[in-house]
């Protein structure tokens, strides 16, 4: 990725929606989360100096930030991320990894992957911005797309990503004090 300071946000959930309908449950465990790596990565050299090589050692694969984990944790501690949302984070990286390196994990409704769902925190915060007035604009955009109702597995994996997906692309923007790309707001949530 180049320095992406000067470049204006085209499309940041592209791939998300690619993904969002269409696919085995494998494909969308590992598919869904790339958005939301690719905006911690944006976050990220957001606050960095614009040294492409030294970024671009940094964000490679085998660099000290080219894993989903190492952005998540970098995020946190540079107070990006509070400790539930880090969780989330880490959360979303395990069910991603338990389907992309376990055969036998097929569906959202495997046992070890319904566990790990269930303890995600987006689900108390879904709650909460579902039964509230929406208290600012960005809240009213949440409550208008997404789908805070989800109950499945697969529709509160699915729903966690994009909210938390908005919220990064959110701060994004706040950073580079610029508004938000025509074409960011996702499509209808409804189920």
């Amino acid at each position: 990725m180049s320095d992406d300071r000067a470049e204006p946000l085209r499309d940041p959930m592209e791939p998300f929606y690619e993904t969002f309908d269409y696919g085995s449950d494998k494909s969308k465990a590992v598919s869904l989360p790339v958005t939301l790596e690719n905006l911690l990565e944006q976050l990220l050299r957001s606050h960095m100096r614009p040294d492409p090589k030294t970024l671009g050692e940094m964000f490679r694969p085998s660099g000290s930030l080219g894993s989903f984990g190492a952005r998540v944790k970098m995020a946190y501690v540079l107070g990006y991320l509070d400790h539930s949302v880090q969780r989330d984070f880490l959360t979303i990286g395990k069910i991603r990894n338990a389907f992309a390196h376990r055969i036998e994990i097929k569906t959202f409704e495997h046992s070890e992957v319904k566990t790990l769902i269930d303890s995600l925190h987006a689900k108390t915060i879904f709650q909460q911005i579902a039964d509230t007035t929406p208290g600012d604009k960005f809240e009213a955009v949440l409550k208008q797309f997404i789908y805070f109702r989800a109950v499945t597995p697969e529709e509160i994996y699915r729903e966690t990503i994009r909210l938390y997906c908005m919220i990064l692309l959110h701060v994004i923007s706040i950073k580079r004090q610029e508004p938000l790309p025509p074409g960011w707001v996702p499509p209808s949530s409804s189920p």
